[in-house]
C-alpha cells in the first residue's frame, strides 16, 4: 500500500545517507593518510554528558584524522504541560554513532562530522488537571481511571552531527571531551482508550492538542551534546 511504499522509499534514503557518509569519511581518511610513530593506532574512552553515559573506539588513519563509533543513552522521567493538559513523560535516548575527527594541529584539539542512529522518543500520558476531568483545546472531557491519552513523539532515527573536541594522542591514560550539535525532527503521535472516542468532537480536539505539541517541540531540531570522559590509548 502507499504508506509501506513511503516507509520503504524513507528506509533507502536512509541507507543511502549512511552510505555517502561514510564513502565521505574513508575519501578523507585515505587522502590524509600520513602516520607517524608517536601517534596510538587506537583509543578506547568512556564519558558521560548530555546523551547519557558513553563508550566508543577511535581509530587513528593518520596524524590528522581518525574515525569512530560510540553508544551512548539514557532515560529521565518527567512531568510537563502543553495547552490545557498535564503529562507524565519520559525520555529515552540510544545513540550508535560514527563520525570523523580531523585533527588540524599537533594537539588533541579536532574537528568532527557525522551521524547518530538510533531511539530517540518521549512517551507521555495525559493526567486529569482536575477531579476526573481533563481538557483538551479548551473542552472539558469527563477522565475516568479506565481512560488513557498517550502521546510519542519520536525523532528521525539518522541525525547529522557536527562539532569539536578534544582527545588525547599519545599512549596510555588520556582526556576526551566532545562538544556539538545534533540535529533532528520529531513526529508526534496520540493513541486513547476507545470509549473517549464517542465523545463529542474528542477526535478533533486531541488532533488539534497533537498539533499544538508537535509544533512546540518542532522549533528545538538542534539537539546539544556535552560529553566529558577519560580514554586509553595504545
Amino acid at each position: 500500500n502507499q504508506q509501506e511504499s513511503i516507509t520503504y522509499h524513507i528506509f533507502l534514503k536512509k541507507i543511502k545517507m549512511g552510505k555517502i557518509l561514510l564513502l565521505s569519511i574513508l575519501v578523507v581518511a585515505f587522502t590524509t593518510a600520513n602516520f607517524s610513530a608517536d601517534v596510538p593506532v587506537g583509543s578506547v574512552y568512556v564519558g558521560f554528558g548530555t546523551t547519557g553515559s558513553m563508550v566508543g573506539y577511535r581509530h587513528f588513519v593518520s596524524d590528522t584524522f581518525a574515525v569512530r563509533g560510540d553508544i551512548s543513552g539514557f532515560s529521565y522521567n518527567k512531568d510537563f504541560g502543553s495547552g490545557d493538559v498535564d503529562y507524565h513523560g519520559k525520555l529515552q535516548m540510544l545513540n550508535v554513532g560514527f563520525y570523523g575527527d580531523f585533527f588540524p594541529f599537533d594537539s588533541g584539539f579536532f574537528l568532527s562530522t557525522g551521524a547518530a542512529s538510533g531511539k530517540t522518543q518521549v512517551k507521555a500520558t495525559a493526567k486529569p488537571k482536575g477531579a476526573g476531568k481533563i481538557k483538551l483545546n479548551g473542552q472539558e472531557y469527563e477522565y475516568s481511571g479506565d481512560d488513557f491519552i498517550e502521546a510519542k513523539a519520536k525523532y528521525n532515527s539518522f541525525r547529522p552531527y557536527a562539532g569539536i573536541g578534544y582527545a588525547s594522542k599519545s599512549a596510555g591514560w588520556g582526556f576526551n571531551a566532545n562538544l556539538g550539535v545534533i540535529y533532528g525532527r520529531a513526529n508526534v503521535t496520540t493513541r486513547n482508550s476507545a470509549n473517549l472516542d464517542k465523545l463529542p468532537k474528542f477526535a478533533e480536539n486531541l488532533e488539534a492538542e497533537r498539533a499544538d505539541v508537535e509544533n512546540k517541540i518542532g522549533k528545538y531540531k538542534a539537539y546539544p551534546v556535552l560529553n566529558l570522559g577519560v580514554s586509553y590509548s595504545f
